[in-house]
């Protein structure tokens, strides 16, 4: 068996046991629509199907730059948040994947349960922004982990400076502006 076909395998059954433990650390925490630099969580209770991200969009607005979050069934629970390297394509400590450069000073994790952006038969559905983004605060958007109904995309900054999280409907989106 090759080296990469057995860390898959060890990967799928750590997530697999660490899959309730992980849906279950997010509770709704934070406000939405208020500039912060604390966590905004929302646990995703009563939101119906999985949230298939669609999109993900990144542009300059006046006074603050957006990244938004797009989904076809529903808003999946999230978790926005600072976080800090080194970032790897695994979010389980224990089987981490490889290390991932991030353009950045300063970073935000978004995590996504409840979601996923591939199809059946596990290809990649998401269109993404690709490249340096060269925004006033926004370098680079990047999902790191598409797995087992958690998706995790890290927001290289130019500066820690605080963020708003909105959420809107037709379609489900997810938006999360950055202060310049």
């Amino acid at each position: 068996m090759s080296k990469t076909i057995l860390l898959f395998l060890i990967m799928s059954v750590a997530l697999l046991i660490s899959a309730p433990w992980a849906a279950a650390q997010y509770a709704n925490k934070g406000e939405l629509n208020t500039w912060t630099t604390k966590e905004v969580e929302r646990d995703g209770v009563g939101r119906g199907a999985t949230g298939m991200l669609k999109v993900v969009r990144a542009a300059r607005q006046d006074g603050f730059d957006r990244v938004v979050l797009e989904f076809t069934e529903g808003l999946p629970g999230h978790a926005v948040s600072f976080t800090k390297p080194p970032f790897y394509l695994s979010p389980n400590e224990t089987t981490r994947g490889p290390r991932v450069k991030i353009a950045g000073n300063s970073f935000i994790a978004v995590h996504l349960f409840s979601a996923t952006g591939r199809d059946e038969n596990n290809k990649n559905t998401t269109l993404n922004p690709q490249g340096s983004l060269d925004l006033p605060n926004i370098l680079e958007v990047k999902r790191i982990y598409d797995w087992d109904s958690l998706v995790v995309y890290i927001i290289g900054l130019k500066a820690r400076k605080p963020f708003r999280v909105q959420e809107l409907a037709n379609p489900a989106r997810l938006v999360v502006d950055f202060q310049h």
